[in-house]
């Protein structure tokens, strides 16, 4: 269980101490696999006929397969931190914002007070205590927003005719038209 973090210092330094756990493990797994890959390579050259030698291409062939390999492993690793890093700026844009999560009997809502980091992931503090992951949430409401403007051309809304701007012609040619908006959009 972990503790809430209260600011942007401690969630990056929160950030940095998985991606450096991460890279660690990458990096002992990755230099093993190396370490195996050369002492086969070296035993097969070693054992060779030596009246039928390898083609040296297989083993150019061999050292460029491995190399991808080694280059797509640490674009893995590179995309897994911009995966974390993105769900945390998700998570910190949703600080203040009403969310709705859970299906059915277990649904609920509350305002978002803090992120907590569980297992290297973020997840939002609603209503100061209950941890919701990202992947749960069923609405976000910004705060300071309110429903979308209804159509002003829209037949099923009563007050459409007052809503939609009009537009008077002047009397002279030459004078530009005046545009009267009751809502103050324009």
């Amino acid at each position: 269980m972990a503790a809430p973090i209260g600011n942007i210092k401690d969630i990056q330094a929160g950030n940095q101490v998985a991606d450096t756990e991460t890279r660690s493990r990458a990096t002992n797994s990755t230099t093993s696999d190396k370490d195996m890959f050369l002492k086969l390579l070296l035993a097969q050259m070693k054992y060779q006929d030596p009246m039928n030698p390898t083609d040296s291409a297989q083993y150019l062939s061999q050292m460029a397969q491995f190399t991808t390999v080694e280059k797509l492993e640490a674009m893995v690793t590179n995309t897994g931190s911009l995966l974390s890093a993105s769900q945390m700026q998700t998570a910190l844009g949703m600080v203040g914002a009403t969310v709705e999560y859970g299906v059915g009997e277990k649904a609920a809502s509350g305002v978002v007070t803090g992120i907590a980091m569980v297992d290297g992931s973020p997840q939002l503090l609603v209503n100061g205590s209950t941890k919701v992951p990202l992947t749960e949430l069923t609405s976000v409401k910004m705060a300071g927003t309110s429903t979308p403007p209804t159509d002003p051309e829209d037949p099923e809304d009563p007050d459409a005719s007052q809503k939609a701007a009009t537009v008077t012609p002047s009397a002279s040619p030459s004078a530009s038209p005046s545009v009267t908006d009751p809502t103050g959009t324009i």
